[in-house]
């Protein structure tokens, strides 16, 4: 499809240009991997430039999802040459850019800044037909406004923001793109899954009739924002010719990388955690209102190590299970808060191993006025989870408070 742009202005302006600045405006909308190579990227391939064409080139009717593996220089090509690409020849759009953390997307911003303060991109405004060059009339840390746009907005050329963000509502764009919002959190947490939804749902209020959004990632859980995307392109490991990134990188990412890891990552699939032993855990909202309680905890008694407190729940065909992880201190640093939880779901008593403490945290726990009861560990630790665990896995659902 023959790219074209939206600016009537440069359209008509490029007749008047001397034939050196038509083949260079040519040379930039058929390559724009080029205009990378100008400012420096010299790693960028066709396939970039292709990537460049097909997020900025294009208005889409629904979102486009780009997934390449990390490294692949996505960001590089998509964000910071792309945006630059894209204003070169659509000066009065206003774009929206949004990482999961806004001061990742402030120095993606910043990037961007440092190339139009530059002299290479003064001399390449020259060659097109700006003889004032390009000026910064508008810089702000969430904000960049390009002496190319005539028309008055309150959004700038480029405006950033985080997924935390309040204040995008009230402001619009052309375009909107999201880089990278899916990351480790939505892997870690249902919670942060569906804040990442809700973020997206309410950009659709904030771009304008005609505008669209596109994305670039890599995905990081099944049930994640990337997953409802149907219109996508994805490139995983060994599908971009990129120096350096060849078999051996590849094993010593596989050595180095656990295997849910590496396939998210770098294969752009999904796979259950290693040797696919457990399913995704089962999340439930509802604290049964009647059923036999006890709790355990697995103690630290200092340095790295953490204190794990589980409360389950027994039902007859189910397990309902909330557990609390306490990162640092002493086993007793936490009785307060570990006395008030075995309360509040009113368990009936604490199993501790005593293989370290010689029943030390539970003769603490039953001072406290909780029962508690010792016990000695005799299984080996990956034999209970692959066995026991395993066993009784389908059974078990974790409280939404875990």
């Amino acid at each position: 499809m023959p790219l074209k742009t939206s600016s009537k202005k440069i359209l008509e302006k490029s007749e008047r240009l001397p034939i050196q600045a038509k083949q260079l405006q040519r040379r930039l909308l058929a390559e724009p991997e080029k205009l990378g190579h100008w400012l420096g990227y010299t790693e960028l391939k066709e396939l970039h430039g292709k990537w460049i064409k097909k997020i900025w080139g294009e208005a889409h009717q629904e979102t486009f999802l780009l997934l390449a593996f990390r490294g692949s220089y996505k960001t590089t090509a998509v964000i910071v040459v792309g945006m630059i690409w894209y204003l070169l020849f659509n000066p009065e759009k206003t774009i929206l850019l949004v990482r999961k953390e806004y001061d990742a997307a402030k120095a993606a911003l910043a990037r961007i800044r440092n190339h139009y303060r530059s002299g290479r991109m003064q001399m390449i405004y020259k060659e097109l037909g700006y003889s004032d060059g390009l000026r910064l009339v508008d810089d702000r840390e969430n904000s960049i406004r390009l002496s190319t746009m005539q028309k008055i907005t309150q959004e700038g050329n480029i405006e950033i923001a985080g997924v935390s963000a309040k204040g995008v509502t009230g402001r619009h764009y052309e375009r909107i793109h999201l880089d990278d919002v899916v990351t480790e959190f939505d892997r870690d947490s249902k919670v942060e899954r569906e804040r990442t939804k809700r973020f997206y749902e309410n950009l659709q209020s904030v771009v304008k009739p005609g505008g669209c959004i596109s994305i670039t990632g890599t995905p990081w859980h099944r049930a994640d924002l990337y997953s409802q995307i149907e219109n996508r392109q994805a490139y995983p490991l060994g599908s971009v010719d990129i120096a350096g990134i060849d078999a051996d990188f590849e094993a010593q990412k596989r050595r180095t990388l656990r295997p849910r890891q590496f396939a998210s990552q770098y294969e752009l699939r999904h796979i259950h955690a290693e040797g696919e032993l457990f399913a995704e855990p089962k999340m439930i909202s509802a604290w049964p209102k009647k059923a036999i309680v006890y709790a355990q905890i697995d103690a630290a008694f200092g340095g790295d190590d953490s204190t794990a407190l589980t409360i389950a729940a027994y039902l007859p065909e189910k397990l309902i299970v909330l557990g609390k992880i306490y990162k640092t201190g002493h086993v007793r640093t936490h009785y307060p808060s570990i006395k008030k939880l075995c309360r509040q779901y009113k368990a009936q008593g604490i199993y501790i191993e005593s293989n370290a403490d010689k029943g030390a945290t539970a003769q603490d726990m039953r001072k406290a006025g909780i029962s508690a009861w010792g016990y000695h560990e005799k299984m080996n630790k990956h034999r209970k989870i692959s066995t026991q665990l395993y066993n009784a896995w389908p059974s078990i659902y974790f409280y939404k408070e875990t």
